[in-house]
């Protein structure tokens, strides 16, 4: 790879971060352009999600869309992981819940340390607003089983809470006793609120 083609590159993906930072959205949407018009890798992944991050933000699922396909062209690196676990969000919030659920999916396939119990537990919760129990119980013990510090505790919180809500307060018990004995402060509040009132 041409090192002045990736410096250009790195350079413009910069000035775009700079430019959404200071809230000059057009000036940034068209600085990220350019990168993904480059080709470059892994520079042109990296502007794709921070494309589709900002449309996202600016509530343009359709541009969020657009960012996130391109950048899951590149889905052996981290920027195309991580929007894949985003592009199924926008899905869900366009109400195509099985293309949500075949992203989380991708995305938990992907093994990428963060994103994949991240997706498990969007795979939860997406279960359990289609009324899939068993679905939502089963992702939420694969994200616990990934004993990752931010996810893990909130699958437990998912998991007490859904097991309650199925009737059988011994298993919720167990998960939200998991949950107030994680380091995630303010999961451990809720689950000990929890508890008490079981």
């Amino acid at each position: 790879m041409n090192t002045r083609l990736v410096d250009e590159a790195m350079e413009t993906l910069n000035l775009a971060v700079e430019r959404e930072a200071a809230g000059n959205w057009a000036a940034a949407r068209d600085a990220y352009t350019r990168v993904i018009d480059s080709n470059v890798s892994p520079i042109a992944p990296m502007a794709a999600y921070n494309l589709g991050r900002l449309h996202e933000k600016l509530g343009d699922l359709v541009g969020a869309r657009r960012a996130y396909e391109r950048a899951i062209q590149y889905k052996q690196t981290d920027p195309g992981v991580k929007a894949l676990y985003q592009l199924g969000f926008v899905f869900q919030d366009e109400g195509d819940y099985d293309g949500a659920r075949r992203m989380f999916e991708e995305a938990r396939r992907s093994r990428h340390p963060d994103v994949s119990p991240a997706a498990d537990l969007a795979l939860g919760m997406l279960a359990v607003t289609q009324g899939k129990p068993q679905d939502a119980r089963d992702a939420y013990v694969r994200a616990i089983s990934s004993e990752h510090p931010e996810h893990a505790p909130r699958a437990a919180l998912a998991l007490g809470m859904l097991l309650e809500a199925c009737d059988n307060p011994m298993g919720a018990r167990d998960a939200y006793q998991l949950a107030a004995s994680t380091g995630a402060p303010s999961v451990a509040e809720v689950a000990r609120q929890k508890l008490a009132a079981l």
